[in-house]
């Protein structure tokens, strides 16, 4: 009882300090999540306030420079060749020239002017010029959009003349050579922040040397860019983006939010630190303090369990003056008086036993010792009527088989191997009715010396092993003869050998036959297979009569072959391991 409830019920040495330590836990706990979470949304605020004054910058910059774009596009149209051009038609040789020379264009751009009253002039790549037209159609600043391998814009602007509009100018410009740009701005905004410029409609983005894919989706985007916007992530990143005026782009910044949330993460650690080493502190004090009020009370349970135990002399524990030391005392006088009469008790109870085992002992001997001759003799009755009844007919059977075999001069294969079959389950019953005559009727052993290799060759002979079977035989001529009865001994050999071939035939193995002379007198005969073994619930009845694990057989083939082998002098005995194969061995007697 006291060993049942001390599995139930935790100690008070135990408990009392789990508890400090579980609300010292739970309090840290509580801080650091607190803690954590006020640090975590200021963080998240200064570094979107952040990144949204940085997208307002960056915005803001862009805006002079697409202001010269457009003014720079108006001055080509003012050059004297240009001008005249575009009033007259005349001279439009003088008005390229005048076009190519310009020096607002570089490899990268393409432009071209066309004249209200028909014609055009153009200076560098013209399909980007046709890809500039096909993407847009409208006035001033265009959408990116996407030129080949690269990303291009386009600012077109109408040409004025006396303040007549007499033509206009589309200059188109791959952007390659501002990946240097950048990468100054990606330098200038921090090297874990990523810098992006891309249509407000989020179709195409690029980091102002190749194209990328879209950072967020158009929803995202519009969410960033909305008015009444509040700081907040894109997925694992901390994102703005700003419209740069004057144009249909957008600026976006975007910083991944581990790396903006570092400083609270740290914090976090920090705490958690701090919290584990208090609570370790708090648990060691409380253990100490409170291990003065336990040890006492935990010693006199311990004695206690000892004599609920029947350990009547339990380890001593501290006594004293207080209300511990007298129940202490009282406590061991009560201990002792239980031994004395514990002791008196178990004398009396050692003796009823032990008659009361002995007469167990011999009746349950004696029944088993009746069942056994029961059973041996209504075995032997049916054994030998059943033997000379069923030995005619299986005798007729044989001579019918063999007469067919000589009658029929050739066969088809399904009549050669039913007739196989036959004779083989002939064989298989002749071998049932002999094992049921040797064990109802040993007959004498004709003993006369003979050797093993040669028993065992014969009866290896009789033998037709599956293929996946392999004999290995170590039977040594020299060995010295052995005074049996060849007959009897070479049936115990048969059946050990089938033994073993039928424990293999599935998995396939190694029969090995092998022979020694132990020095004693005796030729000690070892038959192992490599099969799955004999279970030891099955190795305990192994040398039973009618016990089996097969389906075909009676299983008295282990019990005729240790009888044969009592009966001439020698013995049987096996060893067997599951999974590793099983090894009888015959002894057999030297001849003189």
């Amino acid at each position: 009882m006291l060993i049942g409830l001390r599995r139930r019920f935790v100690p008070l040495r135990v408990r009392l300090p789990l508890l400090v330590v579980v609300l010292l836990a739970a309090c840290t706990t509580g801080v650091i999540v607190v803690s954590y979470r006020a640090v975590r949304l200021s963080t998240a605020s200064a570094a979107m306030n952040q990144l949204r004054s940085a997208a307002d910058h960056i915005a803001g910059a862009f805006v002079p420079s697409l202001r010269n774009s457009i003014a720079d596009a108006r001055a080509v149209g003012q050059r004297p060749a240009i001008a005249r051009w575009l009033a007259t038609g005349a001279n439009a040789g003088a008005a390229t020239a005048a076009l190519d020379s310009s020096h607002h264009v570089n490899a990268n751009t393409a432009a071209r002017i066309e004249r209200r009253g028909g014609g055009q002039i153009a200076m560098g790549d013209g399909p980007l010029v046709d890809a500039a037209r096909s993407a847009w159609s409208g006035t001033g600043v265009s959408p990116f959009f996407t030129y080949h391998d690269s990303v291009a814009f386009a600012v077109r602007v109408p040409l004025l003349v006396a303040g007549d509009t007499v033509g206009r100018i589309v200059v188109a410009q791959v952007m390659r050579d501002t990946a240097a740009q950048g990468s100054l701005i990606g330098g200038l905004i921090g090297r874990d922040a990523t810098f992006l410029i891309g249509n407000a409609d989020g179709s195409v983005w690029t980091n102002m040397a190749t194209r990328v894919p879209a950072p967020v989706s158009s929803a995202t985007l519009a969410r960033l860019l909305a008015p009444n916007r509040r700081p907040g992530g894109a997925g694992d990143t901390l994102a703005a983006a700003e419209l740069i005026p004057g144009s249909p782009w957008v600026v976006w910044i975007g910083q991944p939010t581990t790396i903006a949330l570092a400083a609270a993460t740290s914090l976090m650690w920090r705490l958690a630190a701090l919290a584990l080493l208090v609570i370790l502190a708090g648990g060691v004090v409380a253990w100490m303090i409170l291990r003065q009020f336990t040890k006492p009370i935990d010693d006199l349970a311990q004695a206690a369990e000892q004599l609920a135990r029947g350990e009547y002399q339990p380890r001593a524990v501290r006594t004293g003056g207080d209300e511990v030391g007298r129940l202490t005392a009282s406590f061991h006088e009560m201990a002792g008086q239980i031994s004395q009469h514990q002791q008196e008790l178990e004398d009396q109870v050692n003796e009823r036993t032990v008659a009361l085992e002995k007469a167990l002992f011999d009746l349950q001997l004696a029944q088993e010792e009746n069942v056994k001759r029961e059973r041996l003799a209504v075995l032997g009755q049916l054994a030998g009527g059943v033997g000379h009844e069923l030995r005619n007919p299986l005798g007729v059977m044989t001579n019918a088989v063999f007469v067919l075999e000589s009658v029929l001069t050739d066969p088809n294969q399904i009549v050669r191997d039913y007739l196989g079959i036959l004779r083989g389950q002939i064989g298989l019953s002749e071998k049932i009715i002999s094992d049921l005559l040797d064990f109802a009727r040993t007959k004498p052993a004709a003993r006369m010396p003979t050797t093993a290799e040669a028993i065992v060759r014969a009866q290896l002979a009789r033998m037709d092993p599956p293929k996946n079977v392999a004999i290995d035989l170590d039977v040594p001529a020299s060995l010295p003869p052995v005074h049996v009865d060849p007959v009897q001994i070479g049936q115990v050999v048969f059946n050990l050998v089938m033994n073993g071939v039928q424990a293999m035939t599935e998995s396939g193995g190694t029969l090995r036959c092998s022979a020694r002379h132990d020095g004693n007198g005796s030729v000690r005969l070892d038959v192992t297979d490599s099969g799955p073994g004999i279970p030891p619930d099955v190795a305990a009845r192994i040398f039973e009569p009618l016990f089996t694990t097969k389906v075909k057989g009676l299983g008295l083939g282990l019990t005729v072959s240790r009888m044969l082998a009592e009966n001439n002098g020698g013995y049987l005995t096996f060893e067997s391991t599951v999974g590793a194969g099983t090894t009888f061995t015959l002894t057999l007697p030297v001849a003189a």
